[in-house]
């Protein structure tokens, strides 16, 4: 008998493979929305070239709240930039 609290996967840490991650912010030359497509590299055990994942649609509200914290890590980099040039 199996214990209906134990789950049948684990949770593995894949932190440490991401290469980068980078999204294409843009509007639809077809319908004229926004658009915010990431793509994550990942290290290959194989290889220096990374393995590329993309992902096809971001629901809107993810989207949004991406783009809020994608502006709020730029604007802190240019402010500690320009704190570094005085």
């Amino acid at each position: 008998m199996s214990d209906a609290t134990t789950p049948s996967y684990k949770k593995i840490n894949g932190t440490a493979l991401v290469d980068k991650l980078e999204f294409l912010d843009g509007i639809s030359s077809k319908t004229g929305n926004p658009y915010l497509l990431p793509t994550l590299y990942l290290q290959s055990p194989v290889s220096d070239t990374p393995i590329r994942l993309e992902f096809k649609y971001i629901d809107p509200n993810v989207s949004a709240l991406l783009r809020l914290k994608l502006d709020e890590i730029n604007k802190a980099d240019v402010k500690e930039f320009q704190d570094g040039i005085k």
